[in-house]
């Protein structure tokens, strides 16, 4: 109740930013909520009405009501979206698969027409996963260098598939694109298939990678990755398995189980189950993940820990306040997973300092401290340090109004938002973030600001790393009537404008992942 209460509290003070009620839902200033409209017949008459259509369409791979729209939008500004939007619903169906028989007679001319495109790097992307699915590895070898966001791990999975079978042994590669299992799509189930039988990966591989699928409750993609092992030996329904789906739902009754099963099971297979069901209840706030990760830590099978199970451990050994259990949880961390985020650096420091052990505490803290994130400033109080505001790099108007004029994809993604379509905006404003030096991202910052675009102008001016200028980082809008309904509510105002830069970058209508609006 709390919680919800300093929700309301800071919807009460941002709500006069938009002239509405603090619970309603928040639509743009003097524009009133649409109509719910009834299903469409024929071609809307609006064009930009016709195109969101056209998009949602594209999105349920409906060729011909694609093509009926898009024909219609010959004249639309974006063509480009237009021409994508008829063109991929015709290399998947209906349930999202690649096509084998996928007609690719027009992407070639697209790809060309629109080089160095957001849209283009999308449509690759695209035929990637065809040309993955049809084995076409000739083509498929020679686009996969110009995909350039390499942000789909289906295709990373098709990759490392054409290398399996020109002999390459990519398993190692393979452990590392496998830890997330939202992403495998039929590409990674393909790889852990012919890995299993080139006895690249082992049955204890494909095991791990159905329980995976498991803890995030991906039942039937887990039921296919044990297709792949010979018949009969199904991993999705083993000791392990039946571990991971019980203590989704119950740690206590998993722990029960596991224990009457251990005699069957190795020490690492036992410390898996551990490992597991600890970050079940560590979830559930019980007490047992504590006893649950010592177990773990002591019988092994860190390698068949998932990414949540392994973060849960050290955070398990924090609330317990065991520095000796964290340094431990830490250490043994997958070093990709540990070297994402600066809190285990940080946290790994407080333990070796707990431990006396001051010169190597501060290495740690030291190798953080210049990051303008929370743990980076932890690290530097840490280390004696003040924490300082860097000084200010100011960019000109002409560097601001360089990138209206030298970045299409700023317009496009202004558009984009204006229909509220925020996941084509975003892919078109970070692509022409790439590669910027810090002035220029400081100048795309101010841009977005200009436009309106406070949660651009904030995820633009985050990505400096030498010049900054925080006031793009931490805007404060709408700074008087914000103040006075905080100072309503008795909220601080700087926890007030914290609060909603976490949850919605300023963007009028976002909603927050536990719900709230912001």
């Amino acid at each position: 109740m709390k919680g919800k209460a300093v929700y309301r509290a800071v919807a009460l003070a941002f709500a006069g930013v938009i002239g509405i009620g603090a619970v309603g839902p928040l639509s743009p200033v003097g524009v009133a909520a649409p109509a719910k409209r009834q299903a469409p017949q024929g071609i809307p008459a609006n064009p930009d009405d016709a195109f969101v259509e056209l998009r949602n369409a594209a999105r349920r791979n409906d060729v011909s009501r694609s093509w009926e729209l898009a024909d219609s939008l010959s004249d639309y500004p974006i063509q480009s979206y237009v021409q994508y939007f008829r063109i991929k619903p015709q290399l998947f169906d209906a349930s999202g698969y690649a096509r084998t028989d996928a007609p690719e007679d027009e992407i070639r001319p697209f790809l060309q027409r629109y080089q160095g495109d957001a849209i283009a790097d999308r449509l690759r992307n695209d035929w990637l996963l065809v040309l993955g699915k049809k084995r076409d590895w000739a083509t498929f070898d020679v686009e996969y260098p110009k995909f350039v966001l390499k942000d789909d791990t289906q295709v990373e999975c098709y990759a490392l598939l054409s290398r399996a079978m020109k002999g390459q042994n990519v398993a190692a590669d393979a452990r590392n694109t496998l830890a997330d299992p939202k992403g495998y799509g039929e590409g990674c189930v393909d790889l852990i298939g012919y890995l299993a039988q080139a006895n690249q990966f082992t049955r204890a591989d494909v095991a791990f990678a159905a329980r995976l699928s498991l803890e995030q409750n991906l039942v039937t993609q887990a039921s296919r990755i044990a297709a792949v092992l010979p018949e009969g030996d199904r991993v999705d329904n083993d000791t392990l398995a039946n571990v991971t789906r019980m203590a989704r739902n119950d740690p206590s009754q998993a722990t029960a189980y596991l224990m009457a099963q251990s005699g069957g099971l190795s020490r690492e297979e036992q410390g898996a189950g551990w490992g597991v069901i600890g970050q079940y209840a560590a979830k559930k706030q019980t007490p047992d993940a504590l006893d649950a990760y010592r177990r773990q830590l002591t019988l092994g099978g860190d390698a068949w820990l998932s990414d949540d199970s392994q973060e849960w451990r050290v955070r398990t050994a924090l609330r317990a306040g065991d520095w000796k259990m964290v340094r431990q949880a830490i250490d043994k961390m997958r070093p990709t997973l540990r070297d994402r985020d600066p809190a285990w650096t940080y946290w790994y420091g407080r333990a070796l300092k707990a431990d006396n052990r001051n010169d190597d505490a501060n290495k740690q803290f030291q190798s953080i401290a210049g990051q303008f994130n929370f743990y980076g400033q932890l690290a530097q109080e840490e280390l004696g340090q003040r924490i300082t505001v860097p000084p200010k790099t100011t960019v000109t108007d002409a560097e601001i109004d360089v990138m209206g004029r030298n970045h299409p994809g700023f317009g496009r993604a202004k558009r984009l938002y204006d229909l509220n379509l925020r996941f084509e905006g975003n892919r078109e404003w970070n692509w022409e973030l790439r590669n910027m030096s810090d002035r220029e991202l400081i100048a795309a910052a101010e841009y977005g600001r200009k436009l309106g675009l406070l949660d651009r102008t904030v995820n633009s001016a985050d990505k400096t790393r030498a010049e900054h200028d925080f006031s793009l980082r931490f805007p404060t809008p709408f700074l008087n009537v914000v103040q006075r309904n905080a100072d309503a509510v008795g909220l601080d105002i700087a926890w007030a404008y914290g609060l909603i830069r976490q949850e919605s970058r300023f963007i009028m209508d976002a909603r927050s992942s536990v719900g709230h609006r912001a």
